[in-house]
């Protein structure tokens, strides 16, 4: 009998807009699709006791541990069950859902339910930066400070997320933080002086139409992108361009491909955003591909 355990988090927004109830929904897809063999243990919990249910699906020996939700949900699954036996399974339900779309993950709820039982097990790669791990991209300097700048700012007033993290973007730039970075194993490759890094897991495509897409999870390498921008017109433009001309962003972008690498920093800490949560790390940040580390339930 193959165990499934899924998590739903009652207080997310991604739940609400389910509008039913979940295990009915599950119950009906299995018994329409006539599925045997395989026990399905749904739990709607609040965030509180996620943690401790992904551990108890572990302990317990569940076949496949499931994470419904967006690319943060996916990450707190994957981080308790990467050395386990589990698989991680997907049903996308988050705003963005980048890792799932990457994987070719089924957005839709019967779809994404029925990969979980007829889908393949593979090994797919993730980062990782210090003591966290990433599934699809880590990013340090001007990004994740105009995220904190956003929050504060959001909390004072009601304006578009959007347009606040424009302005979030154009207030970082005047402060304008450089960073330089050079990948150890990789020294032809030179330093990159830099306001933005962004480390993707795999390859990101940075060719218009196609940017911010991935066509493999597994390759074994992570990608440095260091912004071009050495002047604040240039990072001003460049923060425009993130928001409004995407097709026209690849251009200010380098990259150096890597395994393993340590980024250093004059400051003793700095904000770091991982999946798109941000966290203040203790630098040197020490960057790490863990190749085909995580096992997976993805469409055959």
């Amino acid at each position: 009998m193959k165990k499934i355990g899924v998590i739903f988090n009652e207080s997310a927004g991604s739940f609400q807009r389910l509008n039913r109830d979940p295990k009915e929904w599950i119950d009906e897809i299995t018994a329409k699709n006539s599925i045997k063999n395989v026990e399905f243990d749904v739990r709607i919990i609040p965030a509180s006791e996620i943690n401790d249910t992904i551990k108890y699906f572990v302990d317990n020996r569940y076949d496949v541990i499931t994470a419904s939700g967006g690319d943060g949900t996916i990450n707190g699954v994957a981080i308790i069950i990467k050395d386990s036996d589990a698989a991680l399974g997907v049903i996308p339900s988050g705003t963005f859902n980048h890792f799932a779309k990457d994987a070719g993950i089924p957005l839709d709820f019967e779809e994404a339910v029925l990969n979980l039982v007829n889908g393949k097990t593979t090994y797919i790669d993730y980062g990782s930066v210090n003591d966290k791990i990433f599934l699809n991209n880590s990013s340090i300097g001007q990004y994740p400070i105009a995220v904190l700048v956003r929050e504060r700012a959001r909390k004072r007033s009601n304006l578009n997320k959007k347009f606040v993290m424009v302005m979030a973007s154009i207030k970082t730039s005047l402060r304008y933080p450089l960073i330089e970075i050079s990948v150890d194993s990789q020294p032809e490759a030179g330093n990159i002086k830099t306001p933005l890094v962004f480390i993707g897991n795999n390859y990101y495509d940075m060719s218009p139409f196609n940017i911010g897409k991935r066509s493999s999870l597994d390759s074994g390498k992570l990608y440095a992108y260091g912004s071009k921008c050495t002047n604040l017109f240039c990072s001003l433009h460049l923060a425009v361009l993130a928001f409004f001309n995407m097709s026209k962003l690849s251009s200010k972008f380098e990259f150096i491909p890597f395994t393993d690498a340590v980024i250093k920093s004059k400051s003793e800490r700095l904000p770091v955003a991982v999946d798109g949560e941000i966290y203040r790390m203790n630098t040197p940040l020490h960057y790490k591909m863990n190749h085909k580390a995580l096992k997976v339930i993805l469409p055959k």
